[in-house]
C-alpha cells in the first residue's frame, strides 16, 4: 500500500510494479532473473479505470488481460461501497 499526498507519484510506481509483474520481467535489483507472468489485482476508490488506469497500464506496457481492477463491492439494494480486505476476503475466491 502506498500513502501520501496527490501527485507524488504513488499511481505511477504502482501501476510500473503491476506492469512488471503482468509481462514477467525481471526486478531492476536482479536484472538478470525474470521471474514468471502473474496477474494483478488492483484496488482503486480514486482513479477511474477507463480513463485512468487502463491508459497508464498500457502505457507502462502492461499486459492488461492480466490485470482486473475493483473499485467497489455491491452490497445490494444499488449501494456499494470500498472494498475491505478484513470483510470482503472470501469474495476474492
Amino acid at each position: 500500500m502506498f500513502i501520501g499526498d496527490p501527485g507524488l507519484g504513488k499511481s505511477l510506481v504502482t501501476l510500473s510494479i503491476a506492469a512488471t509483474v503482468t509481462r514477467g520481467d525481471a526486478w531492476p535489483d536482479l536484472p538478470s532473473h525474470s521471474q514468471p507472468a502473474g496477474s494483478v489485482l488492483i484496488f482503486s476508490a480514486e482513479d477511474d479505470p477507463e480513463d485512468t488506469i487502463m491508459p497508464r497500464l498500457d502505457q507502462a506496457g502492461a499486459v492488461t488481460s492480466r490485470v482486473r481492477i475493483v473499485k467497489a463491492v455491491d452490497e445490494g439494494n444499488g449501494r456499494q461501497r470500498h472494498f475491505r480486505l478484513d470483510r470482503d476476503l472470501p469474495r476474492l475466491e
